[in-house]
């Protein structure tokens, strides 16, 4: 069984694209209480992963659809449910889906994500992707979301987080100023004990106060795994 810094060295000698590591040293530690999985998810939390080429893809929700129902949700997983073993439960923020490139700890580049219109859908673009904020008006409460949030600790890279604050969205999480909370850099509040059953989230969700905002519920709660993909479900999936 590999330590630690054996972890890290091998990290720093896979090639990592897509956010996903190569799977040799994975498979032969998956099963082991300190494997080089639980030890990738350390070094993430540490910021001390370098991730390139990663395509942008709507995070699935862990439950089916009903498409002849107006896409309600249904008793039936439509993810692995093994996955919740490895999973980190967080509280998913409503605000808005940006991405920043930081070098030297400032951020040098803010993009926003864009999703497909009905003829791209059309044409079979389903995933989003991002595209440069602007000065105008537009991306005005984006560009002071940035402006406020501190970049001291962060490292260089392109990091993804959600735009929250007084302008954003309607403020659902009653916050005094906008700024980034980077998701990518765990900085989203973790919760412990999130049930995964269908009719226990139900009931447990709209029970559950935010703990990054201010005497409101939460959204809904996203998984992220260690090879960077994640889950979600919301509360309003349920109405």
């Amino acid at each position: 069984m590999l330590s630690l810094q054996g972890c890290r060295d091998r990290i720093e000698q896979s090639e990592v694209v897509g956010r996903k590591i190569e799977k040799t040293y994975i498979q032969d530690e998956i099963d082991k209480t300190y494997s080089c999985y639980a030890a990738f998810v350390l070094l993430s939390l540490r910021g001390e992963t370098r991730y390139v080429g990663r395509t942008m893809k709507k995070i699935p929700t862990i439950f089916k659809r009903d498409k002849l129902n107006n896409g309600k949700i249904i008793n039936e997983y439509a993810v692995d449910v093994e996955l919740f073993l490895y999973a980190t439960a967080t509280e998913k923020l409503d605000g808005m889906n940006v991405r920043v490139t930081v070098r030297n700890h400032t951020p040098v580049r803010l993009e926003k994500r864009r999703n497909p219109d009905k003829i791209q859908k059309h044409k079979g673009i389903i995933e989003p992707w991002y595209v440069d904020t602007s000065q105008s008006s537009e991306d005005k409460w984006l560009n002071d979301a940035l402006k406020n949030t501190d970049f001291t600790m962060i490292l260089d890279g392109e990091w993804i987080g959600e735009a929250v604050g007084s302008n954003i969205q309607g403020n659902p999480l009653h916050l005094m100023n906008n700024r980034i909370m980077f998701f990518t850099l765990s900085q989203a509040p973790q919760f412990e004990n999130v049930p995964t059953n269908f009719e226990e989230l139900k009931e447990w969700l709209p029970k559950q106060k935010s703990k990054y905002g201010n005497d409101c519920g939460i959204e809904g709660i996203v998984w992220h795994l260690p090879d960077g993909n994640m889950m979600k479900i919301k509360t309003k999936d349920f109405n």
